[in-house]
């Protein structure tokens, strides 16, 4: 058995790990049955599904008529920028409100790919800044600050 696409090999790989993790801690909440849904039923559900398309994944990159892939070993500098601007949102949100960190979180990330141009970027950080206050602050009625501390 040889590995033909690497690529869904490995997200195969990953499906099925997540998906047999979130199963095995399923029991840990009463599972119940179809009709009367416990806590743990939902995730069982999910998880075994997860579980269940990865192994098809997988078994689509073992076979003869995959078509074959590479990984490209990935670059330590994208990896840093995307989860720094994921721990910067954290840091930011409560002292600079939606409106400023949302685009600094866009104009963060978009660092990690070459495919931006910043044309795009600010469309993307306008767009994603009203969206978010949109849903998150008027829709939901989450108690996000709009604004920085300072400016209240």
């Amino acid at each position: 058995m040889t590995i033909k696409n690497h690529q869904d090999f490995v997200a195969g790989l990953l499906f099925v790990v997540i998906g047999v993790a979130v199963a095995g801690f399923a029991p840990h909440y009463a599972i119940g049955t179809a009709r009367d849904m416990g806590p743990g039923y939902f995730p069982m559900v999910l998880g075994s599904l997860l579980a269940f398309f990865g192994i098809v994944v997988l078994v689509s990159a073992v076979r003869a008529s995959a078509v074959v892939t590479r990984i490209k070993r990935p670059e330590l500098g994208v990896i840093v920028l995307i989860f720094g601007s994921v721990a910067l949102f954290g840091l930011l949100l409560n002292r600079l409100g939606l409106v400023f960190t949302v685009p600094c979180v866009v104009v963060l990330s978009s660092l990690a790919s070459h495919e931006f141009s910043w044309k795009g970027v600010v469309l993307s950080s306008v767009f994603l800044g009203a969206f978010c206050i949109a849903v998150f602050h008027y829709a939901l009625g989450l108690p996000l600050p709009l604004l920085p501390t300072f400016l209240n």
